[in-house]
């Protein structure tokens, strides 16, 4: 990466995409992302059900425990219900940001559930999940009721 053209970088980047979506730490650190230094994290589900169509709105809360600013690669996973009761994770790009250090970042996210043709959707217990750099920094539920 040191050296490489923008062009490269983007290249580089689109061919690592399901590496960087996986968390897997060599790649992310290939890319500025580091391990996390964080003191605190929360993530808060403002809407704990949901019905379906409607949109799943959640925040996550950081503090930084770093001297140093660093970069961060915020995802959320939602963990789907299944017919058979068990979960399957489906991460999602949320953001790109620079964290100042020893400051704190809050960042909401509007997630709506409704009808694609690649899932289907199951009411009860789903979770929302918040990684860091790869990280899992906390998670939340929230019901799924269909109408």
């Amino acid at each position: 990466m040191q050296g490489a053209s923008k062009e490269r970088q983007k290249l580089l980047r689109h061919a690592c995409r399901t590496l960087i979506k996986n968390g897997n730490k060599k790649v992310l650190q290939v890319f500025g992302y580091m391990l996390p230094k964080i003191k605190q994290a929360s993530i808060e589900v403002n809407t704990p059900e949901v019905i379906f169509g409607d949109a799943l709105e959640f925040s996550l809360s950081i503090l930084s425990d770093s001297v140093n600013d660093q970069a961060l690669m915020i995802d959320y996973i939602i963990h789907h219900r299944k017919a058979n009761g068990k979960t399957t994770p489906k991460v999602f790009k949320w953001r790109v940001k620079t964290l100042e250090a020893h400051r704190s970042l809050i960042s909401t996210k509007r997630h709506v559930i409704k009808k694609i043709s690649t899932r289907v959707y199951y009411p009860g217990i789903h979770t929302v999940e918040a990684m860091v750099n790869g990280v899992s920094v906390g998670s939340a539920d929230f019901n799924l009721l269909m109408p």
